[in-house]
């Protein structure tokens, strides 16, 4: 185990993880259920139809992630937010697609990072436990060079979101741009 980062290695010590454990492990999840995340997916986000298939086709387009798709994408997540304005993910849909837009088409980076941010931040506003909206935020932080934000971002939609892979991926982002390989 230790610093052993050979393929195939388990290498979950170096993870962006806060809740580890003397030995750097949080234990086993087999048989576990994390009941807050359960819960989470298990309640419905908006209680209309039309905008949930508008967020999911959002989340398709995002997903090809080329110039067009993405200008698809946040046409479905706006038309998700125009039926139910209280969708808190289809905002965290908005500031994804924006922040790719940033490294795919080259649209100006402030004005562009200010939108997202604004998207975030209503996502917030509507539900501040929404890991996504959490990572979202840490994300901009990261875009933005404030560490020391991305850092605690990211360790909160960990511990609100245990399997995001968001998270995971934009902490190990920012360890990378440290130079870092463990939480400390």
């Amino acid at each position: 185990m230790g610093g052993d980062l050979r393929p195939g290695a388990d290498c979950r010590q170096h993870l962006c993880h806060p809740e580890r454990g003397r030995d750097g492990h949080r234990g086993s999840t087999q048989g576990h259920s994390y009941t807050g995340e359960r819960a989470r997916v298990e309640a419905p986000s908006t209680q209309k139809l039309e905008a949930w298939e508008a967020y999911q086709l959002g989340r398709q387009q995002l997903a090809k992630r080329t110039s067009g798709s993405l200008a698809e994408a946040e046409r479905h997540f706006r038309r998700a937010i125009e039926i139910d304005p209280e969708f808190a993910v289809a905002y965290v849909g908005v500031a994804d697609t924006l922040l790719l837009r940033l490294g795919f088409t080259g649209y100006p980076p402030a004005a562009t990072l200010s939108r997202a941010d604004e998207a975030i931040a209503r996502a917030l506003a509507l539900d501040p436990n929404l890991a996504e909206a959490v990572a979202g935020a840490a994300g901009i932080a990261l875009l933005r060079q404030d560490y020391a934000a991305a850092e605690a971002g990211f360790h909160r939609a960990i511990a609100l979101s245990p399997s995001s892979a968001t998270a995971y991926h934009g902490c190990s982002r920012l360890y990378g741009l440290m130079g870092r390989t463990t939480t400390r």
